[in-house]
């Protein structure tokens, strides 16, 4: 028995840690995938309740070549999850130009029994990557890269999913100090602290997903109550104001603190050398900003940092390049680069630390 799960392409290495310590599986990762070996279908469960870096869980059943034609999920034996049930086909895709709606009929041309598309009891689900197609029941039910916590957002907001793999990447434990000086609508403190806190990020979803009409299992919730030093700052009001509405919903706002802080008045909230980690969606020239002010923003980060940062900084944006050009100019190492796509958009993403000590 295998599974696989969907995740942000670029962050297919913290799905593989993530499920890993979710189920002690080991992990094979490919483009926008990962999949893996089962014991039971339980442990699915598990990974879709618990599991903040999966866009989809999936009981997987077939892989074929794309150009060998839909007609290979004839060979696939539906009986054990189909027999008196009804169901629906659903589909993602990445490199590939067919239509979701092609793609659905395709498949579900192939499959015997009952179709409800509105509320079926099984989603056979078929991922698209290029020329590769693979089959599976969906144990999921909604893109859990959607938060349903983040109901006050903002234009730069990130998903879920990618907000936790920044955290993951910084080395982020929660025992440690981590700051969003930057913050949009909480999503990077939220994340950090249902990590931290060891907080199913489907807790109150449970019993809206998939896996509730395909298996009987109980969660043994072993959800930490401790103090965490996670920051969030804004420079603007409703900003601030979402980014606590947010953290309510998701049950964490007693663990985060907030604070209406512009970015050159950071350095004052800490001493020399006591942050652990910051990680950050960096603000971008757009219609309220220009590039003086990034770059000034930019600058006031960085030297924030400079005093500050004892560990790992983590920064994203749709482009680093200015950001890149004015980091030369401080003393940080510069550990890791790679890009991270959230559908068909992509972000830069950059880690370093201090290099040189100020002494």
């Amino acid at each position: 028995m295998k599974g696989f799960v969907i995740v942000s392409k670029g962050l297919e290495d913290i799905a593989k840690l993530e499920i890993k310590e979710l189920i002690g599986a080991t992990a094979t990762p490919a483009e926008g995938y990962c999949d893996f070996d089962l014991k039971d279908e339980k442990e699915l469960c598990v990974l879709a309740y618990r599991g903040q870096s999966f866009d989809r869980v999936l009981l997987f059943l077939s892989r074929f070549k794309l150009s060998s034609g839909f007609e290979n999920v004839k060979d696939i034996d539906f009986s054990h999850y189909l027999k008196d049930k009804t169901f629906r086909v659903s589909s993602a895709k990445v490199g590939c130009e067919l239509p979701s709606e092609e793609i659905n009929s395709s498949v579900g041309k192939y499959i015997e029994g009952k179709v409800d598309l509105s509320n079926p009891d099984v989603i056979v689900f078929a991922y698209v990557v290029n020329d590769e197609c693979l089959i599976g029941i969906d144990f999921s039910g909604i893109e859990q890269q959607k938060r349903s916590y983040k109901l006050f957002g903002h234009t730069s907001s990130l998903r879920g999913t990618i907000a936790y793999g920044l955290v993951r990447l910084s080395g982020y434990k929660s025992n440690e100090s981590l700051i969003d000086p930057f913050c949009k609508s909480g999503v990077i403190p939220i994340e950090a602290a249902l990590y931290a806190l060891d907080y199913p990020i489907n807790y109150y979803n449970k019993e809206k997903m998939a896996f509730a009409k395909l298996v009987n299992h109980k969660f043994k919730d072993s959800i930490k109550d401790k103090k965490l030093s996670i920051y969030g700052y804004a420079s603007e009001w409703l900003d601030l104001n979402n980014s606590k509405k947010n953290a309510k919903i998701a049950g964490v706002n007693k663990y985060i603190n907030f604070s209406k802080v512009d970015i050159e008045w950071v350095e004052i909230k800490f001493e020399d050398d006591s942050v652990d980690k910051m990680v950050t969606r960096l603000p971008e020239a757009g219609k309220a900003s220009n590039p003086k002010q990034i770059e000034k923003a930019y600058r006031e980060f960085l030297h924030m940092a400079e005093f500050v940062l004892k560990g790992k900084a983590v920064v994203c944006s749709r482009n680093l390049s200015m950001f890149k050009a004015i980091v030369k100019e401080f003393k940080f190492k510069i550990l890791e680069e790679r890009e991270i796509w959230a559908g068909k958009d992509e972000l830069d993403v950059m880690i370093f630390s201090r290099s040189i000590s100020k002494d």
